[in-house]
């Protein structure tokens, strides 16, 4: 059953409501008149029947009947609510546990909707992010059907822009459209980025990402995770994609969004990607509930031929068919589509590799590019790490297949190839028998090597450790990823680490890292005083590490 938010908006006709204001004119399945906000002499306002949104070309203005009534009645949420409401004869909830929760999810929601027609309209208004657009060959149909948007480069422009329509900034906060508490005060989340809204299955608006156009840090900025929104269970365009899915059955996944949006121009519309973290279980188990097979495609660097074959193997895992497709080096599928047109990414999509063929391909692809060498002067090294691959992580049946294929590359086999390719699979057989553990073997000891550490500064090292700390952790986590206030690689990776796990307690925190990111944040904490206990964190010694750190800022800023 639809909330009253969405039986009133299904009651409510906005060609209707702007007649009374504007007068209209039918162009073809629009309607068009002199814009309400602004002065003008041609129309450039336009309303839209059949999704109920109106968009005035001229200064941008965009939304939903909602939005309209907000901005023509000057009315925040609520009260654009109440009067739609009573124009359409909904009676709406007066009290009660559920009532109040239900209310307070459409006042979500519309903060969500808000700030999504809000960024809308500052994309327009950037010269410099819609020239970036052009560059990667996003057009205006892109921007509007995927709803990108902009958010300045400013501290408190959204928060200004949701005070005025009278929203509650701790509502906005909990969304991570804002950072801060109501002591501290409140700073936009997103500063100088491109928006790509993040919709569930259903199509329900539940988060952002933000990616840095000017080569600030983070690259990728997401939301926090939040009862409606978890990353490790979201595809990004998988509302788009299930339509097509239904039909096709194959979904291609990429790593980022611009790869998503790439795939989709070039006609390959069952294209999606996690969200800011590792394809993991949950995502595999929701791509098994949408596709009967699936299509990997992630960039060819190291750590996206890595990330390609864990996603592959947890694929396997659900009973998925599953191929990974590879690229020129170098190029992601955003730049496949850009430099060589949809024609080159559909073949990458339809000549995927197994994974074992797919480990073999980036074997002889690394060992040519490194040694620039012969097809008949193939050095040891490649031998030793295609065994040792193969027996590693190797299907038996392609590895002997691969083995087969690449014999005559040995010398020996230029005379004597039955010998050479048994010398080959006698190795791997011994290989493999090293790397399979033996059933009465003992588990193996604890390792006694430190965890690595970070190379972090002092003031870095100690707010890292506050954000774990349940006591004092609620002063800097929502400021650990504000612009300039960290500035080495590790901190500012281990920062976004922490943060985007949208969590609050040490113990879920932890449980919730990659175990190599948990090891380097505990590594930063001293070793505790045998008599005294660990040294506490106390909010003193916070808030003066942040302010050690914001004088930095102010300095490195003054000096640009």
């Amino acid at each position: 059953m639809p909330g009253d938010r969405e039986a009133v908006r299904e009651r409510s006709d906005l060609v209707a409501l702007v007649s009374e204001r504007v007068a209209l004119k039918r162009s073809g399945r629009a309607l068009r008149g002199l814009c309400p906000f602004h002065e003008e002499d041609t129309p450039s306002f336009y309303v839209y029947p059949d999704d109920q949104t109106f968009h005035c070309f001229g200064c941008r203005k965009h939304g939903d009947v909602f939005t309209w009534v907000m901005e023509t009645e000057n009315l925040d949420f609520r009260g654009a609510l109440e009067l739609l409401a009573k124009r359409a004869g909904v009676t709406l909830p007066s009290g009660g546990g559920k009532a109040t929760s239900q209310y307070q999810k459409q006042i979500r929601d519309a903060v969500m909707e808000a700030a999504l027609t809000w960024f809308r309209n500052q994309l327009h208004e950037s010269s410099s992010t819609l020239r970036y657009c052009r560059e990667r060959g996003i057009d205006d149909e892109t921007i509007d059907q995927w709803e990108l948007g902009y958010a300045p480069d400013e501290n408190e422009a959204l928060a200004a822009h949701l005070r005025r329509l009278g929203y509650r900034l701790a509502v906005a906060a909990e969304r991570s459209l804002l950072a801060g508490d109501e002591a501290r005060g409140y700073n936009d989340f997103f500063r100088g980025r491109l928006i790509f809204p993040i919709r569930d299955h259903l199509g329900r608006l539940v988060a952002f990402g933000g990616r840095a156009i000017a080569g600030g840090e983070p690259k990728y900025l997401n939301s926090r995770d939040t009862p409606d929104f978890h990353k490790s269970s979201t595809l990004f365009g998988l509302h788009r994609a299930k339509q097509e899915l239904r039909e096709d059955g194959r979904i291609v996944l990429c790593e980022g969004y611009l790869d998503v949006i790439a795939c989709h121009r070039a006609g390959i519309r069952t294209a999606c990607a996690p969200l800011g973290t590792a394809f993991g279980l949950r995502h595999a188990a929701l791509v098994k509930r949408w596709a009967d097979e699936a299509v990997v495609l992630f960039d060819p660097d190291e750590s996206g031929r890595k990330a390609a074959l864990q996603a592959a193997r947890l694929l396997e895992k659900e009973g998925l068919p599953v191929g990974i497709a590879l690229l020129p080096v170098g190029m992601d599928p955003d730049d496949l589509l850009r430099t060589e047109g949809p024609a080159r990414l559909v073949q990458a999509i339809e000549s995927p590799l197994s994974p074992t063929r797919f480990l073999v391909a980036g074997l002889l692809r690394d060992w040519e590019i490194k040694e620039q060498t012969g097809p008949k002067e193939v050095p040891q090294g490649f031998w030793d790490e295609l065994l040792r691959t193969l027996a590693q992580q190797g299907d038996p049946l392609e590895s002997a297949q691969v083995l087969d294929e690449l014999a005559g590359l040995l010398p020996v086999a230029r005379s004597d190839r039955p010998t050479a390719l048994r010398a080959l699979n006698q190795q791997l057989e011994r290989m493999r028998k090293r790397a399979r553990p033996r059933k009465d073997a003992p588990p193996p000891p604890p390792s006694t090597q430190p965890p690595s550490r970070p190379n972090v500064r002092a003031p870095e090292g100690l707010l890292l450790r506050a954000a774990l700390d349940d006591e004092v952790g609620r002063i800097v986590r929502d400021r650990l990823l504000e612009e300039g206030l960290l500035t080495s690689k590790d901190a500012i990776r281990l920062a976004r680490a922490l943060v985007t796990t949208g969590l609050k307690s040490r113990n879920s925190i932890l449980a919730n890292l990659e175990p190599d990111v948990k090891s380097e944040l505990l590594s930063l904490e001293p070793p505790p005083d045998p008599f005294k206990g660990p040294p506490p964190l106390t909010e003193k010694i916070v808030l003066g590490a942040i302010a050690l750190l914001e004088r930095e800022r102010e300095h490195r800023n003054r000096s640009a």
